[in-house]
């Protein structure tokens, strides 16, 4: 088989401009002559926004053991978006010292190139440099494994850096054909993606803390409705809440910061949408196209012209995140006149209701004041309520609630919270958990339930047998 060479900089790891000569460390293997044929087609794209003004891009790809195959695929793309687009000059280094202050004075932002499990972040001066160089108006872009780097157990923890980049690495239970949903398909950087639906192969991740809507912009995520959710899936979900995003963007200070969990595999990078969604979110990094990142927490407000569900939303807004004290007699009858008048109520009030609810839910407030407003959330809930109810099928205070009103939703959401749950639970709940299994005709834990057969309580061996006949199995 033919081979190209992919320029000194992918050629050995070191720094390298596009434009420049490389400091040399150790080769990194050539791509296929085809392969690097196709990257450079893919990525002949043309920037979205004019840049304000000649732009340096630092690509930083080293990573510590679990090296990725596409890393150099990765360096061709970028290298090959900066030719086309004329947006940026890319710089590409595996040098950790590139990092500091004073190296980074040269760029306007800093991507890393499925970097992973950096021990080299437990640097102060590593630290301080690149959290100051974005807090104070810069950009950074993490592709892929980028979100490996700030986990403890692979010796690189760092939770600024986590809280920067949004959130952390927590496993991949799919690596096979998914089903992706364009969460904005108005947005700037979603432009690249001409239908709501996107269906790519690659190893997609799940993330945990810091990762959260309120902190960060969702742009693309994981289609659980047409995606492949089987045993093997199930048992390795993580995430209560089913929430798995693909791409997101968030400002933090000053700067601004891009990431996308597609990379893993090299076709990736001559994919010219995914090409195209790459070179919109370093063009966001870089402050050239500008983008709406205001997160849930900052632009979700409750939209109603209703005087009782505003008073409700104002009185519940207004309760301690930590207050035990149960709701007054007047309080509750005061949210109870209003949930009798649900009739007189129009869609944007009923969905104003539940979201006052579920953002009351996320609070710890005392365990009655959750179990009212499950009660009333029971009236008002759709799917909006899915996620949110996922999560409190983990606390015993709100369990019983939460999987009533999950098992009223016959979407498959629901079903899926319900089946994740299963998985994850001890024995005093996992009776109705399996009941609530066997009743939606949902086989996908056959395996889960036919090991609960096996199970010490018998209320779960006979719980897990009627559900296995009620599924046929």
């Amino acid at each position: 088989m033919k081979f190209l060479p992919l320029t000194a900089a992918l050629l050995i790891a070191g720094t390298l401009s596009s434009r420049g000569h490389a400091k040399f460390e150790g080769p990194w293997p050539d791509l296929p002559a085809n392969e690097a044929k196709r990257i450079e087609s893919a990525a002949n794209l043309k920037a979205t926004a004019p840049p304000l003004r000649p732009r340096k891009l630092l690509v930083f790809s080293k990573g510590i053991e679990a090296n990725h195959k596409s890393t150099p695929h990765g360096m061709r793309a970028f290298e090959a978006l900066a030719k086309h687009s004329g947006a940026f000059e890319v710089v590409q280094t595996y040098d950790p010292e590139m990092l500091t202050a004073e190296r980074l004075k040269a760029f306007d932002a800093v991507l890393f190139n499925n970097s992973n499990r950096l021990d080299y972040l437990r640097d102060e001066s590593i630290q301080e440099g690149l959290s100051s160089f974005v807090r104070e108006g810069k950009g950074f872009i993490g592709i892929h494994a980028a979100t490996t780097n700030f986990i403890e157990r692979w010796n690189s923890d760092w939770p600024e850096g986590a809280t920067m980049l949004g959130g952390v690495f927590d496993g991949h239970p799919w690596h096979e054909k998914v089903t992706l949903q364009i969460e904005e398909p108005g947005h700037p950087l979603t432009h690249a993606f001409a239908d709501p639906s996107f269906e790519v192969q690659d190893e997609i991740y799940q993330f945990c803390a810091p990762y959260s809507r309120e902190n960060v912009r969702v742009l693309v995520s994981l289609d659980k409705r047409k995606t492949p959710i089987a045993h093997k899936h199930l048992s390795q979900i993580n995430r209560r809440d089913l929430d798995f995003p693909v791409s997101w963007i968030r400002s933090y200070g000053e700067g601004r910061v891009f990431y996308c969990s597609l990379g893993h595999d090299p076709h990736i990078f001559w994919n010219p949408i995914v090409l195209h969604h790459f070179l919109d979110g370093i063009q966001y990094a870089l402050g050239d196209l500008e983008a709406p990142d205001a997160t849930s927490k900052t632009r979700d407000q409750i939209q109603s012209t209703a005087s009782g569900v505003l008073e409700i939303a104002e009185r519940l807004g207004a309760i301690s995140e930590r207050e035990q004290t149960p709701f007054g007699d007047e309080l509750k009858s005061r949210i109870v006149s209003t949930m009798t008048s649900l009739s007189s109520l129009n869609e944007t009030d009923r969905r104003a209701l539940e979201q006052t609810f579920l953002s009351f839910l996320q609070t710890t407030s005392a365990k009655q004041n959750k179990q009212f407003v499950l009660k009333q959330l029971s009236k008002v809930a759709t799917e909006e309520s899915i996620q949110t109810l996922s999560n409190l099928l983990y606390s015993e205070d709100t369990f019983a609630a939460a999987l009533q009103i999950l098992e009223n939703n016959p979407s498959g959401d629901a079903t899926l919270a319900i089946a994740v749950a299963l998985y994850k639970l001890d024995e005093s709940n996992l009776p109705k958990l399996i009941k609530a299994v066997g009743k939606r005709g949902y086989k996908e834990p056959v395996e889960k339930l036919k090991e609960y057969l096996t199970h010490e309580n018998e209320e779960v061996k006979h719980a897990a047998r009627s559900a296995l006949e009620k599924l046929d199995f």
